[in-house]
């Protein structure tokens, strides 16, 4: 065994003994034995434990309530730390609910991996934004969101969108809620939802246009809108549309238009649907149905209802 001792001008201070048979060296308390280390090497800056090729160098932190240690360990085909109690592992970059300190993962000298003092995990990145930010592609298995944003509305009730102008763009003002897993929708003449979380949303809608007169609904148009500036302003982000026919004595009463889109949307960015149609100067209306403008049992037995007519839905895909 050998023990070297790092000091100031040759003094390396009092309470180290030595083993008569040479064996061990406690100094204070810590004892040095040459049946587990080579040597041990203890200066200002470090404690250096070596061991001969082939063996396993060990530091063993042991509390004396427990049976085993936490034990830090090298070998020739790893460099480990092992928890070897009963106890959980915790590794803390710093304490105090005001600090400001993250925790990074280091490979070939680059940071991998970083867990901010917020909590929020990035991997590629030094700034995560979310509970998990990852640079780069991402695959895994299979994918579960706890709690999709989803909303689906219906206009439920003729007091909305009835007796509209000819050639002026509404607003359709749908009815309450039927699913709205993030609380993000406004009811009410603006009525439009606001998106809760960031990323790439699934949106489809369609609208029961109806003329007041016989053959008179000549064109129509619905859009999907979006304001990134709380309702300020707005842009269109879809269109559908139509003519009834090539001239003014070819009409119709009653069309259906739908859209169906995919978008990347930021949070808090509004979205609305709106309508159009020219009814040679008459009205029009949002029906929140088909069993108004049509007749008889539709696509069997099972009739319309209002379930199945003016609707939105909107869900974040990822």
């Amino acid at each position: 065994m050998a023990l070297t001792l790092s000091g100031t001008n040759g003094v390396v201070g009092a309470g180290f003994t030595l083993d008569p048979s040479g064996a061990s060296v406690t100094a204070g308390i810590a004892t040095f034995s040459s049946a587990e280390v080579g040597s041990v090497t203890l200066n200002s800056s470090a404690i250096t434990v070596d061991t001969p090729a082939g063996t396993e160098s060990r530091v063993n932190i042991n509390e004396g309530s427990t049976t085993n240690s936490l034990r830090l360990f090298q070998n020739a085909g790893e460099s480990c730390i092992q928890c070897r109690s009963s106890q959980p592992l915790n590794i803390k970059s710093q304490a105090g609910a005001g600090t400001t300190s993250h925790l990074a993962f280091w490979t070939r000298n680059n940071e991998r991996l970083r867990i901010a003092a917020d909590g929020k995990v990035g991997i590629g990145t030094t700034t995560p934004s979310t509970i998990v930010d990852a640079i780069g592609t991402v695959r895994a298995t299979s994918f579960t969101a706890t709690q999709p944003e989803y909303l689906r509305v219906a206009h439920t009730d003729a007091s909305h969108n009835q007796s509209l102008t000819d050639n002026v763009t509404y607003t359709i003002q749908f009815g309450s809620e039927y699913d709205d897993t993030k609380d993000g929708w406004t009811t009410g003449a603006a009525n439009y939802y606001t998106i809760q979380e960031t990323g790439y949303f699934l949106i489809t809608t369609q609208a029961v246009l109806t003329s007041s007169a016989v053959s008179s609904l000549r064109e129509w148009a619905i859009g999907v809108e979006q304001s990134t500036d709380g309702g300020s302003s707005w842009s269109i982000l879809l269109v559908n549309g139509g003519r009834g026919g090539g001239n003014d004595y070819t009409d119709t009463d009653t069309i259906t238009p739908s859209l169906t889109l995919m978008h990347y949307l930021a949070a808090t960015t509004r979205i609305r649907v709106r309508a159009w149609c020219n009814v040679d100067g008459g009205t029009w209306q949002v029906d929140e149905d088909l069993s108004d403008p049509l007749s008889g049992n539709v696509l069997g037995s099972g009739g319309v209802d209002n379930q199945k007519g003016t609707r939105l839905f909107i869900m974040r895909l990822f």
